[in-house]
């Protein structure tokens, strides 16, 4: 029942527009807060569907059918293969996909092998939300702390098999 006519009535509206925005701040800080105390228990928060891995009550286990497959794409890798390459011969060989999927495409193949997670490691925050708006995420350049936890959760291919996918994927830049 406010009157948006009478001056006094506006007076109000920006008041109440402020304590409503000082609570979702306030919310947001909590979130934030949670979050960061979930990683540093060790609970694994976002990632619902990460291929290789299930994820039961915030924690991770290897799915062997899907890690099979995550190893099959780091070997071909590993031989010299490229990436679109890697996903022709997963689309010949019928491999699925999540949900059903048939078809792999090379930025699948590119995100799997760039994902330092399948080493069992996790780094946290590698992209951040804006701080003013419009809020929009990009990627983290030290704008505000990264988390990085070795031996997270069990690893799908080790750490001298990543490092020398990396260093191949550097060398053909």
């Amino acid at each position: 029942n406010i009157n948006t006519l009478d001056s006094d009535s506006e007076f109000r509206l920006v008041v109440m527009a402020g304590v409503a925005q000082d609570e979702v701040r306030k919310l947001s800080e909590r979130l934030k807060f949670g979050f960061r105390q979930a990683i540093k228990n060790g609970h694994v928060l976002g990632n619902d569907k990460l291929w290789g891995y299930d994820k039961k009550d915030c924690v991770l286990t290897v799915n062997e059918e899907e890690a099979q497959v995550v190893r099959q794409i780091f070997g071909l890798a590993l031989r010299g293969r490229g990436r679109a390459d890697i996903a022709q011969e997963l689309n010949k060989l019928g491999v699925p996909r999540e949900n059903g999927q048939k078809v792999w495409h090379e930025s699948t193949i590119r995100y799997i092998l760039s994902n330092r997670f399948y080493t069992g490691d996790s780094e946290w925050h590698k992209t951040c939300a804006t701080d003013t708006l419009p809020i929009r995420q990009v990627k983290n350049r030290g704008q505000k702390p990264k988390y990085y936890v070795e031996d997270d959760h069990p690893g799908i291919i080790s750490q001298e098999e990543f490092q020398r996918v990396q260093e191949q994927i550097a060398a053909r830049k």
